[in-house]
């Protein structure tokens, strides 16, 4: 894609308010090395993250015997909402982090030019916020069904259940 008329010349940008400049020589040891910072150190905090989600599946798996199916699923839909919430970060931060080093080392303006990239990183930046809560939502059953009661007055049907003395009743 080229930029046409006056969003060809740098200048346009430069008097904008609302740009934000980033400006490294990305052939000088010190960006190589800020750049190599930022990049493993997110994959490194990422990947302790799922590999404690691993482990944490793993231990509730071997307790599975010790409890209830109910509190099973529970235990289960609390940790893939967990891992979900932790996806959502990775993919609005990391992939764009990464393609925006890729385009200052190729030295490809109109890598950073597109549209398509500035939509997409400024979409995934500003619903960042609401993620955590859409993400909770649309994972655990109990929140998912409040909704769509709610929202489109879907009956949820009851479910009764013999263990111990948990009680059929709403939530909020």
């Amino acid at each position: 894609m080229e930029a046409i008329g006056k969003y060809k010349y740098i200048e346009f940008y430069a008097t904008r308010n609302d740009t934000i400049w980033l400006s490294m020589d990305i052939k000088e040891m010190n960006a190589q090395i800020f750049g190599g910072i930022v990049v493993f150190g997110l994959l490194a905090i990422y990947l302790v993250n799922l590999g404690s989600a691993l482990v944490l599946f793993q231990q509730l798996r071997r307790q599975q015997a010790q409890m209830s199916e109910s509190t099973y699923k529970s235990h289960t839909s609390v940790l893939y909402m967990l891992v979900s919430q932790n996806m959502y970060p990775f993919l609005v931060m990391m992939l764009p982090v990464c393609y925006t080093i890729f385009a200052f080392a190729s030295d490809s303006s109109f890598l950073l030019a597109s549209s398509f990239y500035k939509h997409v990183a400024s979409c995934g930046l500003m619903i960042y916020p609401a993620m955590s809560c859409l993400v909770s939502i649309l994972v655990m059953k109990p929140y998912r069904e409040y909704v769509k009661r709610k929202l489109y007055g879907w009956k949820v049907r009851s479910v009764v259940t013999t263990e111990g003395n948990s009680k059929q009743g709403n939530l909020w």
